[in-house]
């Protein structure tokens, strides 16, 4: 008597795709790579420093996204990934260019400010990896950048690093 097929078998067999499945392991790297990016941008943002003189400090939003980052990374890689089996190529790199960029704003973030950073990451982003025009990325680009800097460091008053050719 033959063995019965499973439906994901079954399903496999009749549409002819031979692909291989990643491992349990390889599976759960999609949670664990986040996770430690997000690891590493809290231990930079509490370098950046999380409360100054009695105030939130340039550090304490970063902190909070990069602690949610660590929180759904574990939350990714704890759960079942099947879902995720027919991810393309394509997503996959735009997904760690997101990443890339994330890292590098946070990088250059201190040393060249937040209305350059943020120029060229929402820029880079909505050009890159949403596929908007040049002229929509750098028109949001700057406007974002202008609201960051008035909200954040006029409104505010957070100490934020600045652009060197920016009044404070």
């Amino acid at each position: 008597m033959s063995a019965q097929l499973t439906d994901p078998q079954l399903a496999d067999e009749q549409s002819g795709d031979d692909a291989p499945r990643p491992s349990k392991w390889g599976s759960r790297i999609v949670g664990i790579v986040p996770a430690l990016i997000g690891l590493a941008a809290a231990i930079e943002s509490v370098r950046l420093g999380v409360w100054v003189d009695s105030r939130p400090g340039p550090g304490l939003w970063p902190l909070l996204a990069a602690t949610l980052t660590v929180v759904a990374g574990v939350v990714t890689a704890l759960t079942d990934q099947s879902a995720f089996e027919g991810l393309q190529s394509g997503e996959l790199k735009r997904v760690l260019l997101a990443l890339g960029l994330l890292s590098l704003f946070a990088a250059f973030f201190e040393q060249i400010g937040i209305f350059s950073s943020s120029v060229v990451l929402v820029t880079a982003w909505l050009r890159c990896v949403a596929g908007s025009t040049w002229k929509t990325s750098v028109l949001t680009g700057v406007a974002s950048a202008v609201s960051c800097y008035v909200l954040f460091v006029e409104l505010l008053a957070l100490p934020l690093p600045v652009d060197a050719f920016l009044v404070r």
